[in-house]
């Protein structure tokens, strides 16, 4: 196993510090922990950064690096250097929040923590992405820690982020339920990574995960520690599995029409029983149209049946290449457009063409801004 060098810093009692670290070597055998009490030292030309291999942050109580600007500064500027250099950045809660002032880690992250939410215990599910590349594999899918709050900065800046846990909320702004990311990881400058979690909010108490040295907490830390993002690779999806885990339309509930070329079907599936977790009931073609209807033009009309239905209230249309090509989707389409049914036009990659896609869809007369509303719960992660 690959020895690594630890530079570890936090703004809590150090004595939390040092036995948070035994039990992490206990976890990571291999790794040599350096306890950092003051983090201006970082600044001094003295301090030899470069001979660790990572660095882990943890910041609880919207504690600043400094209260002087340009003392920021020059310690943010060595932390860049650092994860130019090809090694790694962890980062947790605060250090990326607006009011610690970290703008150039922000900047590192593309990612700025302005929003929280109060919720003493946060159920941590792995995404979709987490598992078909096998990470944090010492953590089962669902787990809680009792993080205090969850805090989140703008969804519209996670393209460039791999998601490993993410939590379904209430936005309290909105009252709608919204999907943020509790630990994620992203590559920079090619070379460097960088990690940010959720867990460590100081509120009337320091946080409960840290202090009782939570299971849960010491695996995810550990997890981060040891994870290569550059190397990590999608597995194969199990097809069979995610269908025996998928169910008929209820046409006695409001439901929408999932609309999509078979070529896709893995993906659409996951998507699918994420939708369960919503509560949000869906018709899926093979679910609830006969073999003998799917091996001939019968299916549509039981495709027109489902649109037509009283309780269909809109339609997923998830644009790929394939469906883009695909007759059958195109006599979807028609059908949504005919009835013109509210639909959500979803993308199965960021690498199409938005103008072509905009083209293909111009013509759609049932798109409408309602579609935004479902943006941030359905990205394709």
């Amino acid at each position: 196993m690959e020895s690594k060098k630890v530079l570890y810093w936090a703004d809590f009692k150090k004595s939390f510090s040092r036995h948070l670290i035994e039990r992490l070597k206990e976890k990571c055998p291999n790794y040599e922990f350096d306890v950092l009490d003051e983090i201006w030292r970082i600044k001094e030309d003295s301090f030899d950064l470069d001979q660790y291999d990572i660095v882990l942050l943890q910041s609880t109580d919207v504690t600043k690096f400094s209260a002087n600007e340009t003392e920021r500064n020059i310690i943010e500027e060595r932390l860049d250097d650092f994860a130019d250099s090809g090694k790694k950045i962890i980062v947790s809660h605060d250090v990326i929040y607006r009011r610690t002032r970290n703008k150039r880690l922000q900047e590192m992250f593309n990612y700025q923590i302005i929003n929280f939410h109060r919720s003493k215990e946060v159920k941590y599910s792995k995404t979709p992405y987490c598992k078909r590349v096998n990470a944090f594999s010492s953590l089962q899918s669902d787990f809680k820690l009792n993080d205090g709050e969850v805090c989140w900065g703008s969804l519209d800046s996670m393209d460039d982020k791999k998601i490993f846990f993410d939590t379904i909320i209430q936005d309290p702004e909105t009252g709608k339920k919204i999907v943020v990311p509790l630990v994620f990881g992203k590559l920079y400058n090619c070379d460097g990574q960088l990690i940010w979690f959720n867990t460590g909010d100081t509120f009337e108490n320091p946080p409960q995960p840290i202090t009782s040295l939570d299971d849960n907490f010491i695996n995810l830390l550990a997890e981060c520690l040891k994870i290569n993002i550059k190397e990590l690779k999608e597995t194969t999806i199990n097809v069979n599995h995610l269908i025996t885990k998928l169910h008929p339309c209820d046409f006695s509930k409001p439901f929408t029409f999932i609309s999509y070329s078979n070529k896709n079907d893995a993906r659409v599936y996951e998507i699918c029983l994420f939708l369960d977790k919503l509560g949000i009931n869906y018709f899926l073609d093979f679910k609830n149209i006969s073999a003998a209807a799917l091996g001939s033009d019968g299916w549509k009309d039981d495709v027109s049946r489902a649109l037509n239905h009283v309780n269909c209230t809109s339609a997923f249309i998830f644009i790929s290449e394939d469906f883009l090509n695909s007759d059958n989707c195109f006599y979807e389409v028609q059908e949504i457009n005919k009835i013109s049914k509210k639909f959500v036009p979803i993308l199965m990659s960021i690498s199409m063409n938005p103008e072509r896609i905009l083209q293909e869809i111009n013509s759609w007369s049932a798109l409408t801004d309602d579609a935004l509303e479902y943006k941030n719960l359905l990205a394709i992660r």
